[in-house]
């Protein structure tokens, strides 16, 4: 649910939190609008209906699978001990600062 220059999402669980809970990301564009969840994933979320899942079928398989197949494709070395937990925002940068594979 946007709100203004805000998104919302309801999660009814969560890994660690089984009773869910409400996440509230305010509009980055300003600083960085490629990756501003208002207004790049917002839309994405305006057609659901609640309760609907958000990636349909995508399982944490075949997201590994496709992130290690784009690496491969790019000539990132070692692609194939990539995991989705690598593109999370702390263990990214520490990659980037360590040189191992950067994509900018």
């Amino acid at each position: 649910l946007r709100k203004g220059q805000e998104l919302v999402v309801e999660l009814g669980r969560r890994k660690n939190k089984p009773r869910g809970s409400v996440l509230t990301r305010r509009c980055c564009c300003a600083a960085a609008k490629p990756m501003c969840a208002v207004h790049v994933i917002g839309p994405m979320l305006d057609g659901l209906a609640l309760g609907q899942t958000v990636f349909g079928e995508c399982t944490i398989a075949s997201a590994t699978n496709t992130l290690r197949s784009m690496l491969a494709a790019l000539d990132v070395p070692e692609a194939e001990v990539y995991r989705t937990h690598d593109l999370r925002r702390g263990h990214a940068q520490d990659l980037a600062d360590s040189g191992r594979w950067c994509p900018f």
